[in-house]
């Protein structure tokens, strides 16, 4: 798998693309045809870097989230989407934490969206703008929740409902389906 630009095109510069004002856009940008690599089922999971707050001027989460869920409808390809815990540092909207309980709310609403990415494990593991403790109540339900250690040769993508940090999870009881990785 991959995780490309939250945009792989602008509508207003190619007719599949993203109905949005401006962003960096992959396809034309860094050459990345990542839409003909989810069509063509050349990667077995999507990560677009969707790290823009939902009500932004010129690139809003929600059309982004849209476009990508579309896009992998009728393809073998897991959908999960990034979404930018490092700006609980710097933007405004990430420094409440309901902008991510939002994001991951409306993620929710989505029927081909596998789960989220949060990015980095920096952020998650120091709580920045309450990031743990957003994931910790929305998934754990009130559980313990722990950093541990785990093999390397562990998958970093599995079936579980473990949150996955590289060669660290971090573990939450629930009854979710969905799955989470941390970069």
């Amino acid at each position: 798998g991959v995780s490309p630009c939250g945009v792989w095109a602008m509508k207003s510069n190619h007719p599949d693309g993203t109905d949005i004002k401006s962003s960096m856009e992959a396809y034309y940008q860094v050459y990345a045809d990542t839409r003909k690599w989810v069509l063509n089922e050349w990667i077995d999971y999507i990560c677009p870097q969707v790290y823009w707050e939902i009500n932004h001027s010129t690139a809003p989460f929600k059309p982004i989230v849209e476009w990508w869920n579309k896009l992998v409808a009728n393809v073998d390809v897991d959908l999960y989407i990034g979404i930018a815990a490092y700006r609980g540092t710097s933007a405004a909207a990430y420094k409440d934490p309901a902008e991510i309980k939002a994001q991951l709310d409306y993620m929710d609403k989505m029927q081909n969206v596998d789960g989220a990415v949060f990015f980095s494990y920096k952020n998650l593991k120091n709580n920045t703008a309450g990031v743990k403790d957003t994931v910790t109540s929305r998934y754990g339900k009130g559980s313990t929740s722990t950093f541990e250690p785990i093999e390397p040769e562990t998958p970093v993508v599995g079936d579980s409902t473990d949150i996955v940090l590289a060669y660290t999870t971090y573990t939450v009881s629930n009854d979710t389906e969905n799955h989470f990785i941390l970069g």
